[in-house]
């Protein structure tokens, strides 16, 4: 081969191979360019609980939702994601990069692998993480301590236990991620939490911890050997070591299986079903607003219109307030009975108290019974039916004489004639002006004898029977007027024993009917809207039919 040969075939070879090496520089420069997901982590060696980072980047922008870590939560303690789009300049050029970073912790030893990541099409590398054992590991009883305790393991069908639970925080609260604490439960109880749970600051073997502290009701739905769970309490410490990492230690605790015998209603039981340990009733009494103690007799004495004031308390243990009874009492008629709505609380025992407070007006005069008052439970600690019982009450009812020498005083405003003569020199225009009114007292009087004789036909006028209405009568109208139900209720007990005779069967309930509207005005437990017209136009007609027969009440006190 010559000279020209060989350096021909040099130089083809050579642009041969300049030609391969730029392709290859043209296929490293199109894979640089192309879309690439990368998947690292701070640290591939790690310990069970210990926090380490995983990042994933793509170097476009992306959306927050593009990639899955659900996956993860199969072998990692998953915290937080952080998410972020960033733009750089360089020669030049506009750079986008997308990354989002979550925090892992391992939770067993071992080779476990973080899966691949797709991101809009696009393919993370799987990584192989080497988890070793905690040197130190961590008690959960060291960081939470959570206690429970049932006040009786043995109830009844309808009775209450109280579950009382404290939790003593002994690591730093702020370390604590999303605490989760579940309330006692069981398919055969109903739980009900007392109120808002209660947390401070304690002390415990000389370092400073946070208790909280929650009170439940348990209510048994089913007779027989039933199971309770415990309070249990769920949440994630994050700790930081002295090598500088941090890890996450899982919190899992709780107060523990209870076993509860639940026993039915015995079956000879007849009555209200109310099983407790205790249960008891008691009443106190206010006069004019001024408590005083009833007398061992039981008996006590009013005078007629006299309110007193009755309060009943029925104090019971391990009942919810559902349960408690309505107390109904069948007071006589000759008593008007004003009673409050019930209150419900809870005394410094924990015991449930209902107070139902009555206020007590006797319509008449003489010896009325206020019935016995029995309410039957069942002791759950002795087995046994028992009855709560407040005696029968005796009301001596006398008639207020103060009362009536308030009429009389009253009707002295009325007009008299007056016995003092008084002599007139000069007696001027006076005599014919005298003339005058008493023409017209006589015309007057002569229009109501024929009103009072058509009275089927007329309406005789307010006016005009104000002027003959009975003194006693009149009193009982003005308290009406002025709403004075006190008053009002005195008089009318003893308007009511002057006219009781005359008045028929049918008069008495209407009066009656309108009275105790007129008192349920204060003394009922809702407002009623009332009108004083048919109450006085009752007690005007009782006295204008009865006029010339019936002597008013204040007659009939004067002594013969």
């Amino acid at each position: 081969m010559n000279l020209f040969s060989m350096l021909y075939s040099y130089r083809v070879t050579r642009n041969a191979f300049l030609s391969l090496l730029g392709f290859g520089f043209l296929l490293c420069s199109q894979s640089a360019f192309s879309t690439q997901v990368v998947a690292t982590v701070s640290k591939s060696t790690v310990a069970v609980n210990e926090v380490f980072q995983l990042m994933v980047t793509i170097d476009k922008s992306s959306d927050r939702g593009s990639i899955d870590f659900e996956p993860l939560q199969n072998h990692f303690v998953t915290g937080n994601t952080n998410y972020g789009s960033y733009n750089s300049f360089s020669n030049g050029k506009r750079t986008v990069q997308t990354q989002w970073t979550i925090s892992l912790a391992a939770k067993q030893v071992g080779k476990l692998t973080i899966p691949s990541f797709t991101v809009d099409g696009t393919s993370s590398q799987p990584i192989v993480l080497q988890v070793t054992k905690d040197s130190i590991p961590v008690n959960p009883s060291d960081v939470v301590e959570i206690h429970g305790s049932l006040s009786k393991h043995r109830l009844y069908i309808g009775e209450t236990a109280t579950y009382d639970v404290k939790l003593i925080i002994k690591a730093d609260p702020r370390m604590l991620q999303n605490p989760v604490i579940t309330p006692p439960s069981g398919d055969a109880f109903t739980v009900i939490a007392n109120g808002e749970g209660t947390q401070k600051q304690g002390v415990l073997n000389g370092v400073k911890v946070l208790v909280v502290e929650q009170q439940f009701q348990i209510v048994p739905k089913s007779p027989g050997k039933q199971i309770l769970e415990g309070t249990h309490f769920q949440s994630k410490l994050i700790q930081s070591r002295r090598t500088g990492s941090t890890r996450i230690v899982p919190i899992n605790v709780n107060s523990g299986l209870l076993n509860i015998d639940v026993l039915d209603k015995p079956s000879g039981y007849v009555g209200l079903w109310l099983p407790t340990t205790k249960l008891t009733l008691s009443e106190q009494w206010q006069l004019n607003d001024k408590p005083f103690q009833l007398p061992i007799n039981r008996k006590l004495s009013l005078k007629t219109g006299e309110a007193i004031t009755r309060t009943l308390v029925l104090t019971a243990s391990d009942l919810p307030q559902q349960q408690l009874p309505n107390i109904v009492i069948n007071y006589p008629a000759a008593v008007s009975v004003y009673d409050e709505k019930p209150i419900y609380g809870v005394d410094d025992n924990g015991n449930t108290v209902m107070t139902i407070k009555q206020v007590l007006i006797p319509r008449t005069s003489g010896e009325i019974s206020l019935p016995t008052i029995d309410i039957p439970w069942w002791n759950s600690a002795e087995d046994k039916a028992m009855t709560a019982s407040l005696e029968k009450v005796t009301l001596n009812v006398v008639v207020d004489m103060n009362s009536v020498q308030t009429m009389a005083a009253n009707n002295q405003a009325l007009p008299t004639i007056s016995s003092q003569v008084k002599i007139i020199t000069d007696s001027g225009f006076w005599p014919y002006l005298t003339a005058l009114f008493a023409l017209l007292w006589l015309l007057t009087l002569g229009l109501w004898f024929y009103l009072n004789r058509h009275s089927k036909l007329l309406q005789p006028s307010q006016e005009l029977l104000s002027n003959i209405i009975d003194p006693s009568s009149q009193n009982l109208i003005n308290a009406i007027l002025a709403d004075d139900t006190i008053t009002a209720s005195r008089l009318y007990t003893q308007w009511l024993d002057g006219y009781l005779s005359q008045l028929t069967a049918e008069s008495i309930t209407q009066l009656s009917t309108e009275m105790d509207h007129f008192l349920a005005t204060q003394y009922g437990k809702t407002n009623i809207e009332w009108d004083s017209v048919v109450l006085v136009s009752l007690i005007r007609d009782a006295q204008n039919k009865n006029s010339g027969q019936t002597k008013s009440h204040l007659a009939q006190l004067e002594p013969q």
